[in-house]
This record gives structure tokens, sequence and C-alpha cells, in this order.
């Protein structure tokens, strides 16, 4: 819980990450940043289209993300992230916050092949009463750029109520 939960105005998810994902040999110690840094890694240029419904209206995508990962600790936040979030249940971390009355906005693309659309209503349920779901059609993982122009309005909304 956060260490001062009265200066919390609002609480916005976009498609959050909300069951461990299995990671298998990534979590060994050695082994597992090795084969990280070996093969899965250098793969994640490549799978970012998943995270478009429509991949060519940005042809720069993979690109993009390739630049990041010149950067001097990329890789180890990546493995990091797998070893510390990804495989762990963050299900107590969404009660939490569920039980905070502040607003809540849930955001998520009606096509996301990340975090399926599947999983909103659960999150939804652990946020409690004051969480609001909003389901974007044409979205995938990536919608705050696929529509921001629908995005957009609903944070601002969502701000302007807190």
């Amino acid at each position: 819980m956060a260490q001062n939960p009265g200066k919390i105005l609002s609480v916005t998810y976009v498609a959050p990450f909300n069951q461990p994902v299995d990671i298998g040999p990534l979590t060994l110690p050695v082994i597992g940043k090795w084969l990280g840094y070996l093969l899965f890694i250098p793969k994640l240029p490549s799978n970012q289209a998943n995270d478009l419904v429509q991949p060519e209206r940005f042809p720069y995508w993979a690109d993009k993300f390739s630049e990041q990962m010149m950067y001097k600790g990329f890789r180890r936040a990546i493995i990091s992230t797998g070893r510390h979030l990804i495989a762990k249940d963050p299900t107590n971390d969404f009660a939490e916050v569920g039980k905070l009355a502040v607003p809540k906005l849930l955001l998520w693309g009606q096509d996301d092949k990340v975090i399926p659309l599947s999983d909103a209503e659960r999150v939804k349920a652990l946020l409690g009463s004051n969480a609001k779901l909003e389901v974007f059609e044409n979205a995938g993982h990536a919608m705050q750029y696929e529509c921001y122009d629908r995005i957009n309005p609903k944070l601002l909304s969502h701000f302007e109520r807190a």
C-alpha cells in the first residue's frame, strides 16, 4: 500500500499485467540471465507488432523499440522485470488499491493480444466499486498510440473527477 494514500487522487491502469506469467528458466540464477540475453531479448523488437491491431499503421514500431535496447541497463531491466514483476502474482496489489476511496479508471483494447480483455472484469472486481472499465474497439495493447483521440478525453474526464 502507498505510504501516503491520502495524497492519491485517482488511479488509472492501461491494460495492466494482472496475473503471474511462467517465464520458465529465465528465473534461474546465472543461466536465466544468459538465456534471456541470448534468446529472449533479441526477439523483442519483432514481437512488438503484437501490441498493435494494425501494425502497418506504425511501420517504425520495431525500430523505435530497438533504439531503446542500445542503452546500458536495458537488458538487465527486462530480465529484472521478468523475475521480480511478471513472475509474481499482483492480485493483492490490486486489492489494496481497491481499498482506496478514489476513482479508478481501467482502459483496455478490445483486441489486446498481450493482456486479453477477458482479464478486465477480474481486475475491475479487485479494484472495487469506484472502478470504471473503458473498452476501446479496434485497439490492442498499445491503445494509447492507436486510438489516442478516444483515450485522451476519457483520461481528462477521469482526472477532472478526482
